[in-house]
């Protein structure tokens, strides 16, 4: 059977006075992410902190998986540590934490005319549960012909990918956009939800949360596009 390419991502919260903010990043720079790495798990990982400290989830993990299959797959399971030294009295992580962990399957992918390759410190992210009755090709045609176009308009900006959850769990589409940094002007901000094409779709959605996180680090293959498949690009 053919791999299945996919991205993790893991938003979690320090839920113990055990466990210290240092602590907890040290392990999860240091160790866990690695072990995603070095098991063959993931072969991109990235870690950002919530912009918006009053947010319930502090921090976000992305993975990008090469086949989501390794679900089934003891030996890789067993390869990404939750229990190690660092924690306190070398405990499991899920004691002193709440992680939230959603598989996504890529579907879009966009570069915009002059692409700038390099890693992003700050990115947006999109859900959104559209109006019913609104397809899948209808909201990718909004993104594909307007908003990744409009997005790119802004001198800040490097690229967008979207995903939709492997489960079928909502909100189910996700829009990650990744920019110098979090500083949008108003006038562009509102160019962008101005237009009759995105007040019907974001205006009418059922749900839509958007979030915005800091880089922290990146550990693989570093600098690549969370979606590789050329025939998911858009132009």
């Amino acid at each position: 059977m053919a791999p299945t390419p996919g991205l993790l991502c893991v938003r979690s919260r320090i839920t113990s006075e055990a466990l210290s903010d240092a602590a907890f990043n040290d392990w999860y720079t240091n160790h866990h992410l690695p072990d995603f790495i070095s098991s063959g798990v993931a072969d991109l990982a990235l870690r950002y902190k919530n912009a918006d400290a009053s947010k319930m989830w502090q921090y976000l993990a992305l993975y990008r998986v090469p086949d989501i299959g390794f679900q089934s797959d003891p030996e890789k399971i067993k390869a990404i540590r939750m229990n190690h030294e660092t924690l306190p009295n070398g405990g499991n992580i899920t004691d002193f934490t709440e992680l939230k962990a959603n598989m996504y399957l890529p579907i879009q992918s966009f570069e915009g005319t002059n692409p700038n390759t390099e890693r992003a410190k700050t990115l947006f992210i999109a859900e959104i549960e559209p109006e019913q009755g609104t397809d899948e090709e209808a909201l990718g045609d909004f993104y594909e012909k307007q908003h990744f176009h409009m997005l790119s308009m802004h001198h800040q900006y490097h690229r967008s990918n979207r995903f939709k959850t492997a489960d079928g769990s909502k909100p189910p589409f996700a829009a990650l956009h990744e920019f110098d940094n979090a500083d949008l002007d108003q006038r562009m901000r509102t160019t962008m939800n101005a237009t009759k094409w995105a007040k019907n779709i974001e205006g009418n959605a059922q749900m839509l949360e958007i979030s915005c996180w800091e880089l922290i680090t990146e550990q693989g293959k570093i600098g690549e596009n969370l979606i590789v498949d050329a025939a998911l690009r858009v132009s």
